[in-house]
């Protein structure tokens, strides 16, 4: 607003006045260049120079310095990659100034004005040239300036990820992004050529995923971000694997199945699968669908092994499956769903409730497809996808901690028989052929106008998603489908990818149906070690115990207790158990071995928090301390509906909240009084 505007100029004259009163202007000019953002991926003077001329800054001529300087107005508008003419005018206008100031000579003017503009190849035009992986780069950087965690403004955050000294760790295997990468060229070498040239192959997408953990392994956005060719490449820095998405196809028919297998429809249903069909639904227009008929009526793994069209558009139409249903089964698997209704001046945009969604004609992205088919490879438990674990400030401290957690969206036996479809999809459907010499399962997709090809695959350790088409056209076709366009790519990349791994056969033992939030992979680690007992006993809630308490709860139950310790979050003791499996609640057989994750070390001796609520500063902090507490404090003023003891509003200087709350446990002594001010 026009007030914060304001208010925000105030501050920062303030501020240069102080800065002024301490540092030389020379001082203060040099830090400024230090970290300014000069556009195409470079901060700092020094890095500018290089990434857009490819020597020092010492070394450019008065052309060149003023280009640089010019940017600093508006860095993506005038960068000479994509705006040369306006660039050489910004340019020119720096130099004017610089002679009207004396700083160059009428000669030196004139002959920079008519210098020409010397830039490096536009394929290694970043700062301190081309880095790996650019696209998944690009999605961290997101995560950090989209997250209040890291600043209450776009601008705070954005002066954290740049100047903050952030150690990011995130969930890449830079031999995978090799791997990936050079697959999609192998099988496409002919991306790099203009959207206008007929030998131009498409554009490629693709996500790979550990899903016991939802890391992103690998993350191919396009062909080339770093090539600013805007004729040839107008969207190279646009992530084709995240953003819009296309129309998933037939590799959405899983994910109705799933639908229809958690509401009731038996595993060994037939569905009518004829050549075409009208198929006819109470609120819904009526739908005509052909494609990939089988004659009559098919099972639903006959259905899935041959795509057919009208069969899971007779599954999305029974009363048990529906529109509403599906939408929430896909939401559940990680798949945004959000849907945002046409008004008088804007169309509908998002995840449409219609009846085609059975064949894929919704938006998603290859994100979104690779994270929905862990939840087969994880037997029904969804796993969200992420690509950060950890964010650390330039102090050590920890900014952010990611917390896996898995949910459970699909019974493993209904999660298992469609892996079982998905096999038969490989060994004898519409991706024969497309092996990769293990077990593995997968399902291609094709929109009904061949401008997108998809295959979505996986073994119990990868799960990786491919679409191929052209970025800059929703009507040229790929001409081929998602067997002979994208499953090629996903054979070529799991091949390699997993060259070094032993080959697993998927695991359809009926282990327990309980519901968890542990990190435990369930791909991974046993959870059970049955005892051959068939007495069971209820789970004991454990989150958030110490480890002692646990153990004790465990044994009290009858059941062993294993602990697998992890990395501490913020304000965590301790010894302290973070997530455990099974969830609390459901049945295990005594004696089973359980798991718990905690934190490193003994726990520290727990003390509720005593009630300071009302008193000043000082006298609550003494009390607090003598008690055995470290106590800190922040001024912030209390909200309105918070009254003292005489139900008045608190005065200056009492404390009116504290953190962790009255009569809660503090598990690392650590208190942090909230003062009115």
């Amino acid at each position: 607003s026009p007030e914060q505007t304001l208010r925000r100029k105030v501050e920062e004259a303030n501020l240069a006045l102080q800065l002024e009163r301490t540092h030389t202007k020379e001082f203060i000019l040099e830090q400024y260049l230090n970290t300014s953002f000069f556009g195409n991926r470079s901060y700092g003077i020094q890095e500018a120079s290089k990434g857009y001329f490819g020597k020092p800054v010492s070394e450019v001529t008065a052309a060149e310095a003023a280009l640089l300087a010019g940017l600093l107005q508006s860095p993506t508008r005038f960068n000479p990659y994509i705006n040369l003419d306006g660039a050489v005018t910004r340019r020119n206008t720096v130099l004017a100034k610089m002679r009207q100031l004396g700083y160059i000579t009428d000669d030196e003017y004139e002959w920079s004005i008519n210098s020409p503009v010397n830039l490096v190849d536009a394929s290694t035009a970043a700062a301190g040239g081309r880095y790996e992986a650019a696209h998944f780069v690009d999605e961290v950087k997101k995560f950090i300036l989209n997250d209040p965690r890291f600043g209450e403004t776009p601008e705070e955050r954005n002066a954290l990820l740049t100047t903050g000294g952030l150690s990011i760790h995130t969930t890449l295997d830079l031999n995978l992004q090799r791997l990936a990468e050079a697959d999609v060229t192998a099988v496409y070498p002919n991306q790099n050529r203009g959207f206008r040239d007929r030998r131009k192959d498409p554009d490629v997408g693709l996500v790979a995923i550990d899903p016991s953990t939802g890391y992103v392994r690998a993350m191919v956005g396009g062909y080339d971000y770093f090539d600013t060719n805007a004729e040839v490449h107008p969207y190279a820095q646009y992530n084709l694997a995240v953003g819009k998405g296309r129309q998933a196809g037939s590799t959405f028919k899983p994910i109705v199945t799933a639908t229809a297998f958690a509401n009731g429809v038996p595993q060994n249903a037939t569905f009518s699968a004829p050549g075409s069909a009208t198929i006819r639904v109470a609120g819904h227009p009526p739908w005509k669908v052909r494609g990939h008929g089988l004659g009559g009526a098919a099972s639903l793994t006959e259905c899935m092994v041959h795509s057919a069209n009208t069969c899971f558009a007779n599954l999305i139409a029974d009363s048990r499956v529906g529109v509403e249903r599906t939408t929430a089964m896909a939401a559940s698997m990680g798949i945004d769903t959000t849907y945002v209704p046409a008004t008088e001046n804007t169309p509908a945009r998002g995840f449409r409730p219609v009846l085609s969604m059975a064949l894929g004609a919704n938006d998603t992205t290859v994100l979104d497809m690779a994270e929905a088919y862990t939840v087969f490879a994880n037997r029904g438990l969804h796993v969200p996808a992420t690509m950060v674990t950890k964010v650390v400030d330039s102090n050590g401290t920890v900014l952010f901690q990611h917390q896996r957690t898995q949910d459970k969206v699909l019974e493993a036996a209904d999660a298992d028989e469609i892996t079982r479809q998905l096999q038969a999809v490989l060994e004898r459907g519409t991706a024969k052929g497309r092996g990769i010499d293990r077990p593995a399962a997968g399902k291609t997709g094709t929109t009904q106008d061949e401008t997108d090809a998809w295959f979505v695959g996986y073994t119990p350790q990868l799960v990786t998603a491919v679409w191929t088409g052209y970025s800059q056209s929703t009507t040229r076709k790929v001409g081929s489908t998602g067997a002979t366009a994208a499953a090629p790519v996903w054979q070529r990349f799991m091949k390699d990818a997993l060259a070094e791994v032993p080959p697993t056969d998927f695991d359809f033992t009926i282990r327990s149906s309980a519901t968890t939030t542990t990190t435990i992979a369930p791909t991974n680690t046993e959870i059970f070690e049955f005892e051959g007992t068939t007495e069971t006993v209820t789970m004991p809630a454990l989150n958030g115990l110490n480890i002692d308490q646990a153990t004790s709860r465990a044994r009290s139950a009858g059941l062993t207790l294993r602990r697998i310790n992890v990395d501490t979050p913020p304000n965590t003791g301790p010894g302290m158990v973070l997530n455990q499996a099974p969830a609390s609640g459901s049945q295990v057989s005594k004696g089973a071995t359980i798991t718990v994750e905690a934190t490193a070390g003994s726990p520290a001796p727990t003390r509720p928090v005593p009630n300071i609520v009302g008193l000043p500063l000082n006298d609550a902090a003494a009390q607090l301390r003598s008690a055995g507490f470290s106590v800190s404090h922040e001024v912030v003023a209390a909200p309105a509906d918070v009254v003292m003891g005489d139900g008045l509003a608190p005065l200056p200087g009492i404390v009116w909240s504290v953190t962790p709350a009255v009569g809660t446990v503090s598990i690392d002594g650590k208190l942090t009084l909230h003062v009115q001010p």
